[in-house]
């Protein structure tokens, strides 16, 4: 019995090799999204530090503006990046998908074409099957 052999297999190759590139690359823009997040957390956390130490003195609240203005400007700066982030994560999330589907499109070619040679295997290993048993009584 010959074996499967799908004509498009480069290409099912080539779309998968796609896929998987697109979704590391995704994935990887993801974790620099969630690390800019957590910077973002961070700074959150140290402005809360800030204004929870007791403040006595005129120089310590010119200290504590100063370092809330500093805070603030860090979580401007790194909101922007992460606009920016997140928009890239969004296109790169939709080229995965797109090429997902393109990979999925050719599975199912194969799987239909697996699917006729199959059908066609078993007929041919019946019509085999019946000319043996004609051949068999004839004799």
């Amino acid at each position: 019995m010959a074996s499967f052999k799908f004509r498009l297999q480069k290409v099912l190759a080539y779309r998968a090799s796609c896929e998987t590139e697109a979704k590391n690359l995704y994935l990887a823009k993801r974790s620099e999204v969630l690390a800019i997040e957590a910077i973002i957390g961070r700074i959150k956390q140290r402005r809360l530090d800030v204004l929870s130490e007791p403040r006595s003195a005129l120089d310590h609240f010119r200290h504590l503006e100063a370092e809330l203005l500093r805070l603030d400007d860090e979580e401007r700066e790194e909101n922007v990046v992460l606009s920016v982030l997140n928009d890239e994560a969004e296109a790169l999330r939709i080229s995965w998908t797109r090429h997902k589907q393109e990979l999925e499109t050719i599975e199912k070619l194969r799987e239909r074409a697996f699917d006729g040679w199959t059908y066609e295997m078993n007929r041919r290993e019946q019509a085999e099957l019946d000319e043996w048993s004609v051949l068999r009584r004839a004799a």
